[in-house]
């Protein structure tokens, strides 16, 4: 068995879509493997953030936003009023880093007890 590009090329004698070894078995090719391993090292070696890391980010966006406001209020230079909307950026993509990552769950997804193949690279795609 190799890996190309992430995936898994396993060689078997011979599948089409005639027929295949063991016909009238059914059998899914999936990404989703690989993908849930690499999320469950990732969590391994990062463990996911607190809710009250995420609090604190909220807090810290708010307080920078608010800081921006009073500045562009108080008619001041445009350079604090660019580096304090910078700081805001920065607080934004942190929080949404943050949020992001607390959403990462070991093992593969699952939808109602089943197997969730929408984030598949081979997911069907809905017709037109």
């Amino acid at each position: 068995m190799n890996q190309i590009k992430g995936l898994k090329v396993i060689n078997s004698v011979e599948t089409n879509i005639i027929d295949c070894e063991g016909a009238g078995e059914m059998f899914q090719v999936t990404t989703l493997i690989g993908d849930a391993e690499k999320v469950e090292k990732e969590l391994i070696k990062n463990p996911p953030q607190l809710e009250a890391d995420i609090e604190a980010a909220k807090a810290l966006v708010k307080e920078k936003g608010e800081a921006a406001v009073k500045l562009k209020s108080a008619k001041v230079g445009k350079a604090e009023i660019t580096a304090s909307v910078a700081e805001l950026n920065k607080a934004k993509e942190n929080l949404s880093r943050l949020e992001e990552r607390s959403k990462l769950k070991p093992g593969i997804p699952q939808k109602d007890g089943k197997i969730h193949y929408s984030q598949d690279i081979f997911a069907r795609q809905p017709a037109s």
